[in-house]
C-alpha cells in the first residue's frame, strides 16, 4: 500500500493537473511528469523504466482530465467535435506507433525522456512568446482544414508519448501560430484530441506492455492503478473549474499563463538533466 502521505502528494498534483487541463486545454501532463518520477522512485521502479512508468500514468491521468474537461465543454455548447475527430485520427495513429516502437522499448532511457521534454519546451515557449509580442497581428481563422488537421494531429501524437504531455503542447500553439485559431477555440479542441489519444495509449500501455516490471499487486502493465486512482479522481474534481474560468479568463492572459507554466517546467527539468 502507498503510504498516505505519497496519497496526498500525488492527490496535490492532480487537483492542479485537472485544474490547468481545463483552463489551458493541456491535459494538466506538464505537472504529472514532475511528480510521477518522483513517485516511481519510491515504489522501486527500476531506473531502466522509469521513463515509461511516468509517461503511461501521465497520459493516463491526462485521458481522465481532458474527458471531464470535454463533458464539461459539451455540456456548456461549447465543444468542436469535428475539430477534434479530425485532429484525433492522426493523432491515434501516430501516438500508437511512437509507443509501441520506441517508448515502449528498452532503449527510451529516462535521459533521452528529459532530453525531449526540454526541446519540446523551449521550442513551444519560444513560438508561443513570438505569438504574444508579435506586433503584426493575424486576423483570427475559424477553420483548421483537413491537411493542416492531420499535420497537427500527427505532431502531437508523436510528441505525447516521447514526453507524457498529451499532445497539447504543440497542438495548441500550432493552431494558435499556424493556422490562427482563438486560444480558447484551441484549447477545447486540444481537449477532445488529447482525451482520444490519451485513451488509445492507456490501453496500449495497459494491456501491450510485456516489458514492464511489476512493483506493486494493483498493476496491470505500466499502470499503477493506486497511482492512477488518486490522481484521476483528484482531476475528475478539479478539471471542470478550470474549464469553467477559461470562459471567463481574455485569450491573451490564457497564452501568458500557459507561457510561464512552459518556463516553469522547462528550467526543472535543465536542473535534472545538469
Amino acid at each position: 500500500m502507498l503510504e498516505l502521505e505519497l496519497y496526498l502528494y500525488i492527490a496535490l498534483f492532480g487537483l492542479a493537473g485537472g485544474f490547468l487541463a481545463g483552463l489551458l486545454g493541456i491535459g494538466g501532463g506538464l505537472l504529472y511528469i514532475i511528480v510521477l518520477p518522483t513517485i516511481a522512485e519510491r515504489l522501486f521502479v527500476p531506473e531502466v523504466q522509469i521513463a515509461q512508468f511516468t509517461i503511461a500514468n501521465s497520459l493516463f491521468a491526462t485521458m481522465l482530465a481532458s474527458a471531464t474537461a470535454v463533458y464539461t465543454h459539451f455540456r456548456n455548447g461549447n465543444f468542436f467535435w469535428r475539430e477534434s475527430m479530425l485532429i484525433g485520427f492522426s493523432a491515434i495513429l501516430s501516438s500508437s506507433l511512437t509507443i509501441i516502437f520506441i517508448v515502449n522499448q528498452p532503449f527510451y532511457s529516462t535521459k533521452i525522456f528529459n532530453w525531449m521534454l526540454i526541446v519540446i519546451l523551449i521550442y513551444m515557449a519560444s513560438i508561443t512568446l513570438i505569438r504574444l509580442y508579435s506586433n503584426s497581428a493575424s486576423p483570427l481563422n475559424n477553420k483548421l482544414g483537413s491537411g493542416p488537421s492531420l499535420l497537427i494531429g500527427t505532431s502531437g501524437g508523436i510528441t505525447a508519448p516521447l514526453t507524457g504531455l498529451g499532445g497539447s503542447l504543440v497542438m495548441i500553439p500550432l493552431m494558435v501560430n499556424w493556422r490562427h485559431i482563438d486560444m480558447k477555440k484551441a484549447a477545447v479542441v486540444a481537449n477532445g484530441v488529447v482525451f482520444i489519444q490519451s485513451l488509445s495509449s492507456s490501453v496500449i500501455n495497459t494491456f501491450f506492455s510485456p516489458n514492464a516490471h511489476s512493483v506493486i499487486k494493483l498493476q496491470t502493465g505500466f499502470i499503477l492503478w493506486p497511482v492512477a486512482a488518486v490522481l484521476g479522481i483528484s482531476v475528475v474534481i478539479s478539471s471542470p473549474l478550470g474549464a469553467i474560468w477559461s470562459r471567463k479568463i481574455p485569450s491573451r492572459k490564457l497564452s501568458i499563463g500557459f507561457l510561464l507554466l512552459l518556463i516553469g517546467v522547462l528550467f526543472k527539468k535543465i536542473l535534472e538533466v545538469l
